[in-house]
């Protein structure tokens, strides 16, 4: 996405039900960059926060960092990639009535 001239990008949405403003977001990496080059890394996440009021909060997936960030006094979850994908998984199969497994295939 352009954003006012310069170019940013947010990997993750989440629009809230009724008037689909952004409430939260969230932008994957899969490096530690962020330790070196954090206002680079953190360029997208922060211009969207600033544009919308209604951003509760955020996150950003790392290689192997785990921290708390503050962008525009807003919380941003600085996670592992692997703790991420396995949260997500978590999440999306915690309902199933039957277990999913890799490994069975159904061709015969």
């Amino acid at each position: 996405m352009v954003i006012g001239g310069t170019m940013g990008e947010v990997d993750i949405v989440y629009l809230g039900p009724g008037e689909q403003k952004p409430v939260w977001i969230g932008e994957i990496k899969w490096s530690d960059r962020i330790e070196s080059h954090s206002e680079e890394e953190l360029r997208g996440l922060t211009t969207l926060i600033r544009r919308h009021k209604t951003i509760t909060d955020g996150f950003i997936t790392t290689k192997t960092i785990d921290d708390d960030l503050r962008i525009e006094n807003r919380p941003v979850q600085v996670v592992p990639s692997a703790a991420y994908c396995y949260i997500v998984g978590r999440n999306i199969t915690s309902n199933l009535s039957a277990p999913i497994a890799f490994g069975q295939s159904k061709a015969k």
